[in-house]
């Protein structure tokens, strides 16, 4: 009997008790949700998503790897296959037999490689400190519609106080306890910014809004191209609060995780602690965001990156309507940490991640000395007192993440309301503060997080999602694309804006793929953008889904021929046994108290069987103990079980004397042999080794007479 706890403690027990091993399989944050025991291996589903196999015999652990994103609620095997559910509904399908067959493997990771395609998406992020204003429409197509007549198929918008004051602060902690749902319409100023960027970007006929997110005046809005919405799905969003007392929602994060052709993005509009002397707050927010930061539909306790997850041997997933894939091996060095976000239950397992916000980093430098080289254009020189690059340098904020190069002047703090002259081309804060020019404006992102060092992972990563800016030559890449192929380019009603505001949007800085709207002034702040293209590669469902059952099918053939099963028996001892080949004579074996015995079972078939061992009326008698009574002899090979007598202490007193002392007790073992297709037909559980579904999974008993003396 094997006891599996949520703790993630694994014991086994004899019939009679007897404790004969104990294993922890999670770590604490993990939990256990299910177990299956398939032959000698014990599958076990947690709430991080994984499955973790253990040895049923010795209790090591035998290999483990990532199968969902949410906890495994439940297993079952049928035939050559153990099926996992996920907790979001989620079912896969893996090979009972684990490792599987090399070759079944190999031809998984070739057919898998044919089914890959690539899509090349562009993407336009942008973050603006409003300032609690209302820009015109002129000042939203300067700063992004101009962008939407290039072929956008994204566009995620991070906006930061949208309004201001206590009672949006106050409302907001009452909706995140009352009315979460109330977060992802938004209030009527997240809904005036949703519509009026929908009809910067070229109105309803262009782009759909796929996901809102607002805490208090920060808020997050995530645009596709109409033709892509059938590839978006499993959209979630959260937020993360950092402000007064570390509960108050007008510092943070607001974010929008969606899948884009079953990849996982992710889109965070944050803003966090300011004044140049607050370096640490605004170090303490990043760390609270990562650590806080969870989607309802990812695990709380996936907090892995998947590629970090070890996995100690292939598995082969097929599923309706979910992706497929071959898992391989990937052990990470002992107490590798690649970055925070190792330890984001949110971002971990991103495939891509573009952050922007009002970060509030600043130039630790004086205002005159700040404006002259801002001014002149010596951004160079700011960037070596720009505070986001010296943390990120040392390793305290945005680990993996990458930014492009600042070829703008600093985008805060400006004269509100007052355009660039002759005088002043950079109105910077004239008032008797004078605030330090800085960019507190940012847009940040990252591709695939790579495998940890020493890894086992394979050396092509051609599934990797990749982030870069925007190049001119996009359009020249031979990269072959499906899916998008199909997206209708056509801007009729960018073009037609664009006539409306005179062509101008930010024609200075036409060459860029990072830059700022300067000619905006609605704000104390500038709106930043950026342009990035999105390398996705995405398998073909449906294509993928024939080749793994062809796979599966493949396998279940291999391993289950047409022929009986057929198993030998052989005892491992001392003691004259009667031969097993006279069909009317029974071996016997006679266990001595405190000895212990082997028989040798082996398998000449070329196939695995499953062997089980069962005593009178189906159990074994209470006296005696077989380890295994039940595992997985290989082709061609042999496993070796023990008995021993378990006789409690006084029993040979409690038989009386005399001739009753010598009287043994005695049990016929019946050795059943079964091919692993008559596993769970049709009802999701194990069959029991009695019934057979037909005669080429059966097989006669090989029969052990087994006697205990209590002397």
């Amino acid at each position: 009997m094997i006891v599996a706890y949520k703790s993630g403690l694994v014991e086994k027990y004899t019939e009679l008790g007897k404790r004969v091993w104990a294993t922890r399989v999670t770590t604490q944050a993990v939990q256990l949700h299910s177990a299956l025991l398939v032959a000698r291996i014990l599958w076990l589903g947690c709430s991080d998503g994984s499955l973790r196999l253990v040895d049923a015999g010795s209790g090591r652990p035998h290999s483990q790897w990532r199968a969902h994103t949410l906890p495994v609620k439940s297993l079952a095997v049928m035939g050559t296959t153990v099926y996992s559910l996920a907790k979001d509904g989620s079912i896969r399908g893996w090979p009972a037999v684990q490792p599987p067959p090399p070759a079944a493997a190999q031809a998984w990771k070739e057919g898998a490689r044919m089914s890959l395609r690539h899509h090349q998406l562009r993407v336009v992020a942008g973050t603006w400190n409003v300032n609690s204003t209302r820009p015109s429409p002129r000042s939203l197509y300067d700063w992004l519609g101009c962008h939407a007549d290039e072929g956008v198929d994204l566009v995620c918008v991070g906006l930061q106080e949208v309004e201001i004051g206590t009672s949006s602060v106050a409302t907001d902690a009452v909706r995140n306890i009352i009315n979460r749902a109330a977060l992802e319409k938004g209030n009527a100023n997240a809904q005036w910014w949703s519509e009026q960027l929908l009809s910067a970007l070229g109105g309803p006929e262009m782009f759909t809004r796929v996901a809102l997110r607002q805490m208090s005046g920060i808020l997050m809005i995530t645009f596709c191209r109409n033709a892509l919405v059938p590839h978006v799905g499993e959209v979630a969003t959260s937020s993360v609060a950092c402000g007064l007392l570390g509960v108050a929602g007008n510092k943070g994060a607001a974010a929008i995780s969606l899948s884009l052709y079953r990849r996982r993005l992710i889109f965070l509009s944050s803003h966090f602690a300011a004044h140049l002397e607050k370096l640490e707050e605004r170090n303490a927010d990043y760390t609270k965001i990562m650590r806080c930061l969870r989607f309802e539909n990812t695990s709380a306790s996936a907090s892995t990156n998947p590629k970090a997850i070890a996995v100690g041997h292939a598995g082969i997933l097929s599923a309706e309507d979910e992706p497929v894939a071959v898992e391989c091996a990937e052990v990470p060095q002992p107490g590798f940490n690649s970055s925070a976000e190792s330890m984001c239950p949110g971002m971990g397992d991103a495939e891509a991640v573009v952050w922007m916000g009002d970060f509030n980093y600043r130039l630790s430098a004086t205002y005159e000395w700040t404006v002259s080289r801002a001014e002149a254009g010596a951004f160079a020189e700011l960037l070596t007192v720009d505070q986001l690059r010296t943390e990120m340098g040392r390793g305290a904020i945005f680990h993996s993440l990458c930014e492009g190069p600042l070829l703008f002047a600093p985008t805060y703090k400006f004269d509100k309301g007052v355009p660039a002259s002759e005088l002043r081309p950079l109105p910077y804060d004239s008032s008797d503060k004078k605030r330090v020019p800085a960019w507190t404006d940012r847009i940040l992102w990252r591709g695939t997080l790579p495998p940890p060092p020493g890894s086992a992972a394979s050396s092509s990563r051609e599934e990797d999602v990749s982030v870069s800016l925007f190049t001119d030559g996009l359009d020249a890449v031979t990269t072959p694309t499906t899916g998008n192929g199909g997206l209708s380019r056509s801007s009729s009603s960018s073009s037609a804006l664009a006539n409306m505001w005179g062509g101008a949007g930010s024609s200075a800085l036409s060459g860029l793929a990072y830059g700022a709207a300067m000619g905006v002034c609605d704000s104390d702040h500038k709106p930043v953008w950026c342009k990035l293209q999105l390398q996705l590669p995405a398998h073909v469902q449906q294509q993928k889904r024939r080749m793994s059952e062809q796979v599966l099918n493949d396998i279940r053939k291999e391993l289950c021929p047409r022929a009986a099963p057929r198993l030998t028996l052989h005892i491992e001892s001392t003691q004259p046994i009667m031969s097993h080949q006279v069909p009317d004579d029974v071996p016997t074996l006679v266990l001595k108290r405190d000895e212990v015995e082997e028989v040798l079972i082996q398998n000449p078939g070329p196939a695995p069987v499953l062997m089980s061992a069962i005593g009178d009326g189906r159990r074994l008698p209470l006296w005696l103990e077989v380890q295994p009574t039940s595992c997985l002899v290989p082709p061609r090979g042999s496993v070796r079980f023990t008995l021993q007598a378990a006789a409690p202490d006084g029993a040979c007193q409690g038989l009386g004397g005399g001739a009753a002392a010598l009287r043994a007790q005695e049990v016929i073992l019946r050795v059943w042999g079964q091919h692993l297709t008559s596993l769970g037909r049709g009802s999701g559980q194990p069959s029991h080794p009695l019934h057979y579904r037909s005669q080429s999974e059966t097989m006669q008993p090989l029969l052990l007479r087994v006697q205990s003396l209590y002397y």
